[in-house]
């Protein structure tokens, strides 16, 4: 009963601060201290608007009562009027049709239910919401396509969960000091979850627990919880960009039997493990930041996972125990120290290689003697990666060319069908470019059968010319 005193009164200096005058007309209905906001509701049509309003005391900014949304219609607070469920078992609001908006409410004292729940519905919007001191926060069922924005969850079991929910979007939402998740998707695919922020959490910030696929994380940010960012059980084919997962207990970012996912620019500092992978293949890491943790990043179980341009600063930088990639793929142009390599890229090892120069001895950024598994360890961090125009690629080929230990006039004919590509592009002759490469790649196979090429040799050739004509495909003008 003390913390429900005490979220009275958070809500209701928020409504006082907030206080504004509304405004009727013939599709706008207003409730007022002493009202009912389901006498509201069940008066309205589709379409309609409800305006709850508050008074000048704090009993008259409290509605006690669970609220069934079964229309197409706006709800909101002139200023974050507190609606307290009228019993601990019941969800305070209970949405069950279409295109629905709530907005700028203060929902809390439904201790085994939702504050805001959404029943097999889509189109809604929750909006500008606090929600206090419930068992779900927000709690969406089998309901896709709708739009959490703006919302505070805090002290709750949950703050927000999704479950059997599709293609929804969760912008700049706060889901803190939960005890358990902060923000809690279970077999919800597809979505969108930009810029919010989940933290001080007893359990996940953002915990995507059993076959969550195809979502998009951005932005979000998820501290200072038990693990930070947390993808379990067929979480496939999800994609991390731009996340900070700082000073959770255990990990920062956690993927547990999930494959083919996509990390990227993602920070993880101060954690016990910065990314943890746990019996997670295929997946694919680059550019992200760890350090202060004990475990930059942690490998169990886990192999063919792509791993480069990483920046390790750690106790311990790596723990392994599988087989994974530890470079990129296809040779890369990066700059360092102010010139330009083209080289494949591994990752940048703080304390213990990359602050010592003597691995390094030729100056290209690339350490000379391997790291554990990684082959092309870096000197720097961040790595800065030139993106290659098609007649920078076709030189880098030709320098390719030009190294094989093959007869000079196989070199002449490569290098003369690849100066007549060149010559294409700089007359602005995209498909006649494409042709003479196809006719390239042709007379590599012809090689290949003569004995001219290897087998190796040309697979490398053929699939380096695939990808510039893909380039040029791609490529303005």
């Amino acid at each position: 009963m003390m913390r429900i005193k005490q979220s009275i009164l958070i809500c209701f200096g928020m409504a006082l601060a907030l206080m504004t005058v509304g405004t009727a007309s013939a599709d706008v209905w207003n409730v007022y201290p002493g009202d009912s906001i389901q006498d509201a509701i069940d008066a309205a049509s589709n379409g309609d608007t409800i305006i709850v309003h508050t008074g000048d005391s704090i009993l008259d900014a409290i509605y006690v009562e669970h609220v069934v949304v079964d229309k197409e219609i706006t709800i909101k607070s002139s200023s974050h009027a507190i609606v307290l469920a009228d019993a601990p078992d019941v969800d305070t609001f209970n949405v069950t049709a279409n295109n629905v908006t709530i907005d700028g409410f203060c929902v809390l004292g439904t201790t085994t239910a939702a504050g805001i729940y959404l029943d097999g519905v889509e189109g809604c919007t929750v909006t500008n919401n606090v929600l206090l001191n419930n068992n779900y926060g927000i709690h969406l069922d089998d309901s896709s396509n709708n739009t959490l924005t703006s919302n505070t969850a805090s002290d709750n079991g949950n703050g927000i969960k999704l479950g059997n929910s599709n293609s929804n979007n969760l912008t700049s939402n706060t889901a803190s000091n939960n005890t358990g998740h902060g923000i809690y998707l279970r077999n919800a695919s597809n979505s969108t979850l930009i810029s919010n922020t989940a933290s001080n959490n007893g359990w996940g910030g953002i915990y995507l627990d059993s076959l969550n696929n195809n979502n998009t994380l951005t932005n979000n940010t998820a501290s200072d919880n038990d693990r930070g960012i947390y993808l379990y059980l067929s979480s496939n084919n999800n994609t991390l960009t731009s996340n900070t997962a700082n000073s959770n207990n255990r990990d920062g970012i956690f993927l547990v039997e999930s494959s083919n996912n996509t990390l990227t620019s993602n920070t993880a500092l101060n954690n016990g493990n910065g990314i943890n992978l746990y019996s997670s293949s295929n997946n694919n890491l680059t550019s992200n930041t760890m350090s202060d943790n004990y475990y930059g990043i942690s490998l169990y179980l886990s192999s063919n996972n792509i791993i480069y341009n990483n920046c390790f600063n750690n106790t311990n930088n790596v723990a392994e125990d599988g087989t994974n990639i530890w470079n990129s793929t296809e040779m890369v142009t990066y700059t360092y120290n102010g010139s330009n390599y083209v080289n494949y890229t591994g990752n940048y090892y703080a304390n213990d290689y990359a602050n010592n120069s003597s691995n390094d001895v030729d100056g290209d950024g690339i350490g000379d003697t391997p790291y554990g598994n990684d082959s092309y360890p870096l000197m720097f961090c961040p790595v800065i990666i030139e993106t290659p125009t098609p007649t920078e690629e076709l030189e880098t080929l030709k320098e390719y060319v030009n190294g094989l230990d093959v007869s000079s006039s196989t070199t002449k004919i490569l290098n003369a069908k690849l100066d007549a590509v060149i010559n294409k592009l700089d007359k602005g002759d995209n498909e006649e470019a494409i042709e003479n490469l196809e006719e390239f790649i042709e007379v590599v196979e012809k090689m290949v059968e003569k004995g001219s090429l290897t087998d190796e040799e040309a697979n490398y050739i053929i699939n380096e010319a695939e990808s510039i004509i893909e380039l040029i495909q791609n490529s303005e003008g």
